[in-house]
């Protein structure tokens, strides 16, 4: 249990540093230890919780800086390696290239929201995909 600088305790993890900031650390699911820090204990708890809870619902990413076309790479080489066959693997990289790298590819996975999501899958609806090609895009973009 961690104190804050008059002795009081604070709870798991939590303890006020020296120049009056709180931090808290944790480690998450990856192994990796995380400290959050910020000025009031009320944020600090608030941050906490959406950290512990998002590492619990497995919303957080290794990487938060990788684009979505290097990890639709690696989903493909490591994911879907020996569980589809290989003109799967073709129909997947070539919708993937064709439709939705274009629009979003350059995104970071953190950027893209479930918005763009339907919002390309309703503009290749518009553009007179058949259904099965829109339901493999929302399958790769799982």
């Amino acid at each position: 249990m961690g104190k804050n600088l008059k002795g009081k305790e604070l709870g798991a993890g939590i303890y006020q540093r020296k120049n009056g900031v709180y931090s808290a650390r944790y480690v998450d699911r990856f192994g990796k230890r995380k400290s959050l820090y910020k000025k009031s204990l009320k944020e600090l708890k608030e941050a906490l919780n959406t950290a512990l809870y998002e590492n619990k619902m497995e919303l957080n990413l290794v990487a938060d800086s990788i684009r979505l076309d290097d990890w639709y790479e690696k989903w493909l080489s490591i994911h879907k390696y020996k569980v589809i066959r290989a003109n799967t693997k073709r129909h997947y990289k070539q919708i993937y290239r064709k439709h939705i790298s274009p629009a979003l590819g350059s995104f970071k996975l953190t950027e893209i929201s479930l918005l763009q999501i339907k919002g390309l899958i309703k503009k290749l609806d518009k553009r007179g995909l058949q259904f099965e090609t829109t339901r493999v895009q929302a399958k790769v973009q799982e």
